[in-house]
């Protein structure tokens, strides 16, 4: 039978306890806090097996499958409530759904495998009809002769995203119960070469959805409901943004170069079985130099969106503009001019929703898109609708929904910036509630843990030779127990990192109290101390210690820290995930689970690029 790396490490604290406690006694601390510490540890460890056997039981309450059929229909609730919100802030459906279409180009048809393959039919290599229009992702997709996976290419701001947010909520919407729930998964954290597809699938559902990452199983094997789910095909993972991959360890946002979205390519494919269903996202170019280094997915199509057609675009334009007269020399340009730079640059859903946005106020003037400072090429428009979003979502009046923060406006530009910086700086495209601990990073547990204990026993020993007395020894001994505590879990079970704030000001409390009560027990001290002194002598070092456990040894301590130190230096507001939610729903952000991102990948290295 396996014995989990949890339960040894309790083990470990468990036994470390009960000797604690013996010593104590052995040493005949009878008198004022040493009877606490003789007594608290040996109680600590009679009692944390007890909690632990409730907790376990509480858990496990119920059949196994139940409690899976539970988390997965809430995991459908949740999805559907979250990409509701992100599909209203992209102004997909507004004022008509938009009009983005695909087929399978020449461009798509180079990157996939013959349709025999795809049909599984070696003598059927007719072509599947996978043209649609948005409203149609889901119909085309589950198509009777289609087989249910498939490859959405284009080029930035074509609309890839958006579309893998309908097509989940139209397969949401149909769902029957035994179908897999498909969620929507950005792809760009998982390395290929460490980790297997399905294993970083069930790590992002159990970090994105609690109820799944219970643990569920029984003594040699246990595993959480999210593995157990994912390895019996219950959900449909829709990968969004190959192309954000890391091409390298030391570059996750820069020019595709095919390697390792190659290797990705290559690992998906080689792990894919007939019945597997799934949905990737791309840009073109990454897609293509991903193929020609491994070849394409066997069965599985692939479309190519196209760019939005000129009428379209002067339609929604005019059709959402606040006076159409200030839309008119724009919407001739691009009558007349329809292969030109403005309406080069307007032919992605991006650029169009950053249109809408900016110039949305009466007070705007579109034709500025038309001088030569702005309009000389699709690049510099672009820049320049990149440039004016923030502003223009954050104006100086008070927003009318009296329930959202009026942010300084002056100061959200810099923040995006900052945190822009802070990302591509670490090499990261999302942003979650433990990534203000990169800001406040000690060192890693095992080289932390030893070159303290190491530390503490050379100074233990050269207090024999300088005679620094019982006192002083007192308190490196005291600093060794619970040094020791965490040594045996590092080295036996996993670093310290706990998540939740109550758990991690718990556990800081309980190690302070540990360490304060023994710095002033007889048995270390070699004084007897009366109550109140004690408590008074206790409370410095129990204070200490427990304030650097938290902030060291927790990673919602560093968390915390990393989120003062960005507040204190202007780089974020106090109420930083007030901020990122209040844009998340002003269309800055978009999110995937509990993870942040910018909108798209080119407003963050803009935002990043700006010195202004």
């Amino acid at each position: 039978m396996r014995i989990g790396w949890r339960m040894i490490g309790l083990c470990g604290l468990v036994l470390t306890l009960v000797a604690v406690s013996t010593v104590s006694w052995l040493l005949k601390a009878d008198q004022g806090l040493g009877l606490i510490w003789t007594v608290v540890p040996g109680a600590v460890a009679v009692i944390t097996p007890a909690i632990a056997w409730v907790v376990r039981a509480r858990l496990d309450a119920g059949s196994e499958q139940e409690r899976i059929e539970r988390a997965i229909a809430e995991v459908a609730q949740l999805s559907a409530q979250r990409l509701r919100v992100q599909e209203a802030s992209r102004g997909a459906l507004t004022p008509w759904p938009l009009p983005v279409r695909w087929n399978t180009t020449e461009r798509a048809q180079a990157v996939m495998a013959s349709w025999s393959a795809i049909r599984g039919a070696p003598t059927n290599n007719d072509a599947i009809d996978l043209a649609g229009e948005y409203v149609d992702i889901a119909e085309v997709y589950a198509r009777l002769d289609a087989p249910r996976r498939l490859v959405v290419l284009g080029e930035p701001g074509a609309g890839k995203t958006t579309l893998a947010l309908r097509l989940v909520l139209d397969l949401l919407g149909r769902r029957d119960p035994d179908d897999p729930v498909p969620v929507l998964l950005s792809i760009a954290s998982w390395d290929p070469s460490s980790e297997h597809i399905r294993g970083w699938t069930a790590r992002q559902l159990a970090a994105d959805y609690p109820a799944l990452a219970e643990i569920v199983g029984r003594h040699d094997h246990r595993t959480t409901i999210a593995q157990l789910a994912v390895d019996q095909g219950r959900f449909l993972p829709v990968l969004d943004g190959l192309d954000e991959l890391a091409e390298d360890t030391e570059h996750r946002i820069g020019p595709p170069g095919g390697s390792r979205h190659g290797q990705a390519l290559a690992a998906i494919g080689g792990l894919l079985q007939r019945n597997d269903q799934f949905v990737l996202t791309c840009r073109t170019r990454t897609y293509e130099a991903a193929v020609a280094l491994e070849g394409p997915l066997a069965s599985v199509p692939v479309v190519e969106l196209t760019p939005l057609l000129a009428d379209d675009v002067q339609r929604l334009l005019s059709a959402t503009a606040p006076s159409t007269a200030a839309w008119q020399p724009v919407l001739a340009h691009l009558r007349d001019h329809p292969h030109g730079p403005l309406a080069q640059a307007l032919s992605t859903p991006l650029m169009v929703w950053l249109a809408r946005t900016i110039y949305r106020s009466p007070r705007s003037d579109p034709a500025e898109l038309l001088t030569d400072r702005i309009g000389s090429s699709s690049a510099a428009i672009e820049t320049h609708l990149l440039d004016h979003l923030v502003p223009a979502l954050y104006p100086a009046a008070p927003a009318p929904d009296h329930r959202r923060t009026r942010w300084p406006a002056a100061k959200v530009a810099p923040w995006f910036r900052a945190l822009a910086r802070l990302m591509i700086a670490r090499d990261a495209v999302s942003f979650a509630w433990w990534s203000p601990a990169w800001i406040y990073r000690p060192w890693r547990e095992v080289i932390r843990f030893a070159g303290a204990f190491v530390t503490l026993c050379l100074l233990f020993a050269a207090s024999f030779l300088v005679g620094t007395g019982q006192a002083g020894r007192g308190l490196l001994v005291a600093g060794l127990i619970p040094l020791t505590i965490y040594g045996v879990v590092v080295t036996l079970a996993s670093p310290v990192r706990t998540h939740h704030r109550i758990a991690a000001l718990a556990e800081a409390a309980v190690v302070g109290m540990l360490v304060g009560l023994g710095a002033q027990a007889q048995p270390i001290s070699g004084t007897v101390y009366p109550w109140p002194e004690a408590l008074a002598h206790a409370a410095l070092p129990a204070a200490v210690t427990a304030f650097a456990w938290l902030m060291v040894c927790t990673l919602w301590g560093r968390a915390t820290a990393g989120r003062i130190i960005l507040a204190a230096t202007g780089r974020m507001p106090w109420r930083m995930w007030a901020f990122l939610e209040d844009a998340y729903q002003r269309g800055v952000l978009r999110r995937a689970g509990v993870h942040y991102q910018f909108r798209h990948a080119r407003l963050q290295e803009r935002l990043a690029a700006r010195s202004v």
